[in-house]
């Protein structure tokens, strides 16, 4: 995956960032993916990075809490990105608006 835009928020007393990249699915395509990344502080220990990443296509991938982004970017469910899961309800669509601001 490589950088393609980069841009910084705060939620509360968190720091968010959005990358725009690229990610390989499982037939081999290229496709358009917003990673994000949530930076709690200091003070949040083993929890303070989480990432979630986001195709265009409504699919989603999340992480757990770690210690460092290092620890965080390998805790990411990367398959959710090849495979949209049925969900109860009437699903929203993703917006990608919503973490670009």
């Amino acid at each position: 995956m490589f950088e393609i835009a980069r841009t910084k928020t705060f939620r509360g007393s968190d720091l968010q960032e959005a990358f725009k990249g690229f990610r390989k699915n499982k037939a081999g395509e290229k496709v358009e993916i917003t990673v994000e990344v949530l930076d709690a502080g200091d003070g949040a220990g083993s929890n303070r990075y989480v990432v979630s990443a986001y195709s265009l296509d409504g699919k989603e991938a999340h992480g757990t809490g770690a210690a460092t982004l290092e620890e965080a970017l390998p805790n990411v469910r990367w398959d959710g990105l090849d495979y949209l899961l049925e969900r109860k309800g009437t699903p929203e669509p993703v917006a990608l608006e919503r973490t670009i601001r």
